[in-house]
């Protein structure tokens, strides 16, 4: 009788845990946080602005416009910074040494996608006094 009991329970189990919703079962998935990624270029030379003048982490500052310091990642390899994205609709400055370089604000779309790990694209991107390209969610900007 036990045995039937812890039968019919694991049976009910595995029945529960099946899902027909057509959407991926994301909870085994590990996807890295949303980010944003920029990459500075020169404008004459189209070299990294933070290669090209050996600018490091420290003195590199992005903030929301309640002035709260964003978490960021700069790759050093290549220049890029790996913003992290807290919200949805945001608008951000990034600072060299300081310095205001570019303020951005944009928008994130609702994920393309039903597949794990899709957190939107970005949207009404507008950076003023800059041109910029956007692509793959890497805004790059012509300094």
């Amino acid at each position: 009788m036990i045995k039937q009991f812890a039968y019919l329970a694991l049976v009910s189990l595995f029945i529960s845990c099946n899902s027909d919703d057509n959407q991926p079962d994301c909870s085994t998935v590990f996807c890295m946080e949303p980010t944003i990624i920029i990459n500075l270029l020169d404008s004459a030379t189209n070299e990294n602005i933070i290669i090209k003048n050996n600018i490091p982490e420290d003195a590199i500052i992005i903030n929301d416009t309640s002035e709260t310091p964003l978490n960021f990642y700069l790759s050093e390899p290549n220049g890029l910074l790996y913003i992290s994205k807290r919200d949805a609709i945001a608008t951000l400055d990034i600072r060299l040494n300081n310095e205001v370089i570019s303020n951005i604000s944009y928008k994130t779309s609702a994920p393309n996608t039903d597949t794990c790990c899709d957190f939107g694209s970005l949207t009404d991107v507008i950076i003023t006094e800059h041109t910029f390209d956007i692509g793959n969610n890497t805004i790059t900007i012509y300094l």
